[in-house]
């Protein structure tokens, strides 16, 4: 989910205008790749946050724990959103910086992923701890 972004319809959007009204330079290209990388982690860090304030709290897990996540997975589809849309604007970043974003990328979303898993079994535990077995 973290590599899917409801937004991309804008980066089309300005596609098509700069087709008929052409004002897209490469600095232009530029800011409108960060802004949607800015605008995707935040739209999926709020979507979510309700999901995952919820699971940390079920774990009795301290509200700075949620906090913590909230900013990790921001970071993790800010650079998912970026190097999802890099190659629909001519901008200013070399190629071998979005292969470092996409590493950057997949590896925050695996660690999250472990992360994740890890809390999550903390709750299970927890739930089945009077259930003999």
């Amino acid at each position: 989910m973290r590599f899917y972004s409801h937004w991309i319809h804008v980066v089309w959007l300005y596609r098509l205008v700069d087709i008929y009204y052409p004002f897209a330079t490469r600095s232009w290209n530029t800011a409108t790749l960060v802004l949607y990388g800015i605008v995707g982690g935040c739209d999926y860090a709020n979507r979510m946050y309700p999901v995952w304030h919820n699971r940390l709290h079920a774990v009795n897990e301290n509200p700075n724990v949620a906090d913590r996540f909230s900013l990790s997975e921001f970071v993790v589809a800010f650079l998912a959103s970026i190097v999802s849309a890099y190659w629909f604007l001519d901008n200013l970043l070399p190629p071998w910086a979005w292969l470092i974003l996409l590493v950057k990328a997949w590896a925050g979303d695996f660690m999250l992923k472990r992360l994740w898993k890890k809390h999550l079994s903390k709750l299970t535990q927890a739930t089945y701890r009077h259930v003999p077995i």
